[in-house]
């Protein structure tokens, strides 16, 4: 290995250049002592032997024995979980509370090791491996070893073409057996999953994890050193927070209700928990959890409950294990923060987490606890209302003929590094029950975790800062944390708009140049170095980003100074160590859609060309003339997987209309879209490229690329519009009552769509049926529901209900009906002879589901007049729409109605009165069911003369107008 016979001396140690990376690459090391002679410099031709030990011992990773969790004995494992929970008495300790949790899990681990069979799961196998593969693969080793035997040239070529036939019979092998898989999908699961794949095809998988740097610089090559410096990085040491505002803070009283946990609450949580989720180190499946849930909503609920009651998380709960996951596109894996931590929690303390999310949520959108502006992680807001709190804005400021700067913040580790005392100060502060906040503070307490890699899992260790990413929790508790970050409260910043989807925060500001905006948000960014300091947060300045937006129109005035595009905001030094120099961009990011400094949108639609073109290309992995899933399944997966590329966010850059000055841009960005969905049918259907895209279209039932934008637009615009955040967002509410002509070129694409949504509908889109967060509390008792499998089952349970009837029981028909495009509601009482009419209007802003929700309204209403003698109330329906919606009040229409249900609900129970809701077909029912079908027809307008009237609401939007009633005609009833 060295250079000649010559003595080395230092002028030679360039050839050391050859040398040392020699031994990097193969792993060498040297086995003797530093300066061990290994060639004396009397004799050049002597040698002195060096032993050089390699360890080529394989380090395979532990077997893990699985269970097949999808073969479940449901039946089995429910007996055996029955039969082995522990009696749940009176927890009056966090002993006790944890020695509980422990039979539970107990109790599900025996069921699984009799109900759950083994996975045979062997390393040998290998899918797809033909005899011909087989064959190529004996005959290379033949012709090797007899290239190595008799190095002949002939023996040589021989083994080249062995080589060559082994390599083109894998390739087919593996492309045929990936053709046999795509041909074999059956179900939708297996379509998604195949989708799923055919997405992320180019993404390599991950089967070890690279050495990671240290933060000395040094790099981690084993399994343990990598998990410290992970845990270095994503579980630092607590920073020290600024608490001085805390000591002697005298907080406001808790608002709202705080009932104990319900059982119903349990049921509802694990009914909704994914089946398939990786669970946590206990091992068990929501798949399980599901399977046993009667048995074990009534012991979980009092767990749950005696936890809340002393303030104690069990251990259990806390425990978790961390899997590190790659952030996608980042240059360099080898550094940590390339990494996503994300907590597999214990699957049981994930149930309570859900039902104590959902209980915040419905506190903080209820009592007002969090500012309006705060889109992410709540009902009734997505990241269309965010963006359109940016662009709403920045039409205002241009109307008045000013410009808006735009600052994206960015937090370091926003999640890792959130303080625990200024977190429950926050929830304190903002109103959350005390008992809540002190079950908190253990549950954010001294929680355990591993972390878990390719290679292995590594040691346990605590966890003393952050919110666990993996809780249900998780989001709403930063939007507490960060609220006053996004709350703007000083009246010398009333010329900013703040807005955040959880970390995400972006800060808008207003003046008569850019000189005026930049001074405006360097005084928010001393505000946001304030927040930073209290709440142990640390700002990336380096990632923080600043737009211009300047009407294209206001550039072309004389007195318009160009360099104002490109005017720095300089940051105080103590948000960094040293001022920092923010130049504007002219293309920023802002959940998923890309802004440019004349909102033109051009960036974004080439970010849309990119990422359609990608999904097509996953479509054609999938997909062939001869091979592949059929027409219609990839259809579908063009429907859902590139058509939400090509729409995400569309009403916030489609340009409904040809307007003035933007008829080029329109026609530009529908070409785009045109050609993507041109070359996706194409995939889908194997026609030729030339075929005309109207074609393509009429053959496969596909809409136009530009009524979809429409449509989507327009259903985004009700939404938006039927949201509480609708009256913070807008700053004009129509367009025209605003006197601004509809041509408008400082017009916002929201107020053009309002604008198309009351000419396409001809309807007076103000009266909209607004909507609120939740229809009812999480802990609301809904009625006993009775569906039954099928209509004769159905009859059989009315008439042998009706045989054993008692003079405590009320039974009340009711029914809705459309006559004569007019919409009615009625309620039937036979054993009383009382009656209840309502009309709800014509079939244009309601419908049939509406009326049978009114009949059930007021079929309780006559219920609660006689509830002095009544200890039960049986309700008949043929609506099992109806019946659901009631038992699981949603974000849908006719949530006004809901309430009025769910409030005389709550007042038949407070008075110790049952309430049953049954579903009849509609031929069942005998007369009562026909008495109040003729009656909900008289409702209708059609023979009882009612008024009708006038349209007021869209049917996109499917709202309810609220029902002007008839007048009884059966005197027995005072109204």
């Amino acid at each position: 290995m060295w250079f000649g016979n010559e003595p080395f001396t230092e002028k030679d140690s360039n050839q050391t250049d050859f040398l040392i990376p020699l031994m990097e690459e193969n792993g060498l090391e040297l086995a003797l002592e530093p300066g061990t002679i290994t060639r004396p410099a009397n004799n050049a031709n002597q040698r002195i032997k060096v032993a050089t030990k390699i360890n080529i011992e394989p380090n395979p990773p532990p077997v893990v024995y699985k269970k097949a969790f999808k073969q479940l004995d449901a039946k089995l494992l429910a007996t055996v979980v029955r039969e082995q929970l522990p009696t749940i008495q009176d927890l009056i300790s966090p002993a006790e509370i944890d020695s509980a949790v422990a039979g539970i899990i107990k109790a599900l681990n025996k069921g699984i090791e009799e109900a759950v069979p083994e996975a045979k799961i062997t390393q040998f196998s290998r899918p797809g491996f033909t005899s011909d593969v087989k064959e190529a693969i004996r005959n290379l080793k033949n012709a090797n070893r007899r290239k190595q035997r008799y190095p002949t040239e002939e023996n040589f070529k021989a083994f080249q073409e062995a080589r060559a036939k082994r390599d083109k019979a894998i390739s087919k092998c593996n492309r045929q057996l990936h053709r046999d898989r795509v041909s074999n999908v059956r179900d939708e699961v297996s379509l998604w999953r195949l989708a799923k794949w055919a997405k992320n095809r180019e993404a390599p998988r991950v089967a070890y994890t690279p050495d990671i740097r240290r933060k000395d610089k040094t790099m981690a090559e084993d399994l343990q050193g990598k998990c410290k410096a992970f845990r270095e990085v994503h579980f630092p040491k607590p920073p020290e927070a600024n608490l001085e505002d805390i000591e002697g803070f005298r907080y406001p009283q808790s608002r709202g209700d705080w009932p104990e946990i319900t059982e119903w609450e349990v049921t509802e949580a694990l009914r909704h928990v994914p089946p398939d989720k990786a669970p946590g180190g206990d091992g068990i499946p929501n798949r399980v959890l599901k399977a046993v849930a009667t048995e074990l909503a009534p012991v979980l609920k009092s767990v749950f409950n005696a936890s809340l009651r002393l303030g104690y998380c069990p251990e259990h709960f806390k425990k978790s294990v961390t899997v590190i996951l790659r952030k996608p596109s980042k240059p360099d894996y080898s550094e940590p923060k390339a990494y996503r931590p994300i907590a597999l929690m214990n699957t049981i303390g994930k149930v309570m987490d859900t039902i104590l999310a959902k209980r915040m949520q419905y506190l903080a959108e209820r009592y007002y606890m969090l500012p309006i502006q705060h889109a992410g992680g709540r009902k009734l807001a997505s990241c269309e209302h965010a963006i359109h709190m940016f662009t709403e804005r920045i039409h205002s400021i241009w109307r008045k003929k000013k410009v808006a700067s735009l600052l994206l913040l960015d937090v370091s580790g926003a999640f890792d590094n959130v303080s625990h005392r200024r977190l429950l100060h926050n929830m304190r502060k903002r109103g959350l029950p005390l008992q809540l906040v002190k079950w908190m503070a253990s549950y954010l307490q001294n929680r355990k975790s591993k972390i878990r890699l390719a290679e292995g899992t590594g040691p346990e260790f605590t966890v003393d800062t952050g919110i666990p990413q993996g809780s249900p929790l998780s989001p709403i508790l930063y939007l507490f944390y960060n609220a006053d970050l996004v709350e703007t409260k000083r009246l010398r910043f009333a010329m900013t708009t703040k807005g955040g989807y959880i970390d995400d925060v972006g800060i808008l500001a207003e003046g008569k140049d850019t000189a005026e905006t930049v001074t405006t948000l360097t005084g928010v960014a001393q505000e946001c170095e304030e927040w930073a300091k209290r709440h142990a947060s640390v700002f990336a300045v380096d990632k923080f980003e600043l737009m211009h937006f300047v009407h294209k129109y206001d550039r072309r005035r004389k007195d318009f100074n160009k360099e104002d595009l490109d005017r720095p905001l300089t940051i105080p030094g103590g948000m960094n160590q040293e001022p920092k120099v923010i130049k504007p961009k002219k293309a920023i990011r802002y959940l998923g859609v890309i802004f440019d400094p004349d909102l033109g949108w051009e960036a974004h639609m080439k970010h849309i060309k990119e990422r359609a073109t990608k999904a097509i290309a996953a479509l054609q992995a999938i997909t062939g003339s001869t091979w592949g899933v059929t027409r219609t399944e990839i259809l579908k997966l063009y429907n859902a997987v590139v058509l939400p590329v090509m729409t995400y966010a569309c009403s916030a850059w489609y340009i409904p209309g040809d307007y003035p000055g933007e008829k080029t841009k329109r026609k530009d960005m529908l070409k785009t879209l045109n050609a993507l969905q041109k070359n996706a049918l194409c995939v889908a259907t194997g026609a030729f490229r030339t075929t005309a895209l109207a074609t393509l279209e009429k053959e496969t039932y596909t809409m136009g690329i530009d009524q979809v934008l429409m449509k989507r637009s327009i259903m985004s615009t009700a939404r938006i519009m039927a949201s509480p955040i609708y009256k913070t967002l807008i700053t004009k509410k129509i367009v025209r009552q605003a006197g601004i002509h509809p041509l408008s070129k400082r017009q916002s694409t929201l107020q053009r769509l309002e604008v198309k949504l009351e000419d396409k509908l001809k309807a007076k889109i103000g009266l909209l049926e607004p909507y609120t967060h939740h229809a009812v509390p999480p802990w609301w008792q809904p009625p006993i529901v009775w569906i039954a499998k099928n209509d004769e089952i159905a009859a059989e349970i009315h008439d042998r209900l009706r045989k054993n009837e008692n003079p405590n029981q009320m039974w009340i028909y009711t029914d809705g009906s459309s006559k004569g495009g007019q919409i009615g509601a009625a309620a039937w009482c036979e054993e009383r002879e009382w009656m209840v009419k309502a009309y709800l209007g014509p079939e244009s802003h309601s419908n049939v589901y509406a009326a049978s929700l009114m009949g059930i309204s007021e079929a309780l209403g006559l219920a609660l007049r006689a509830r002095s003698a009544t200890k039960q109330v049986n309700i008949f329906t043929a609506n099992q729409a109806a019946i659901l919606s009631i038992q699981r009040p949603q974000l849908q229409s006719g949530q006004y109605i809901l309430r009025e249900i769910a409030g005389k609900i709550d007042q038949l129970h407070q008075s110790n009165i049952r309430v049953f809701l049954h579903w009849i077909p509609a031929w069942a029912g005998g007369s009562g069911a026909e008495k109040a079908d003729t009656l909900a027809k008289e409702a209708t307008g059609e023979s009882a003369g009612i008024h009708v009237a006038e349209p007021a609401t869209p049917a996109v939007a499917r709202p309810v107008a609220r029902p002007t009633r008839a007048e009884p005609t059966t005197p027995t009833v005072a109204r």
